[in-house]
């Protein structure tokens, strides 16, 4: 057998260590990614629970311009009741100041 020249042996073993750091690199480089996939899925999850949050927000807003929309037709049926009255009573005050007098 005939031993390999001393170049052949470090470019080999030059080779070797190449691929060595190739693989440490992509297993470093896999590791990252692992990481940061969980860090994702965590924000993910955690958007999620915001926007649940922000869904019953909104449900409750809702509830609220309904609440507001049926004081408003309160107020305004509240009104119209007012001004009947008021008209009712200027009527009458009319009525008994004047009595028996053409108005």
């Amino acid at each position: 057998m005939n031993p390999s020249p001393p170049d052949e042996e470090t470019a080999m073993h030059d080779d070797q260590d190449e691929l060595r750091r190739r693989i440490e690199r992509i297993e470093q480089t896999a590791t990252d990614l692992a990481m940061m996939l969980r860090e994702n899925t965590l924000m993910i999850a955690r958007l999620n629970d915001t926007l649940a949050e922000f869904k019953a927000e909104i449900i409750k807003v809702h509830a609220i311009e309904k609440d507001l929309s049926n004081l408003a037709f309160g107020f305004s049926a509240l009104k119209w009741l007012a001004t009947a009255i008021g008209g009712s009573a200027v009527v009458l005050i009319m009525a008994y100041l004047f009595k028996g007098q053409a108005i």
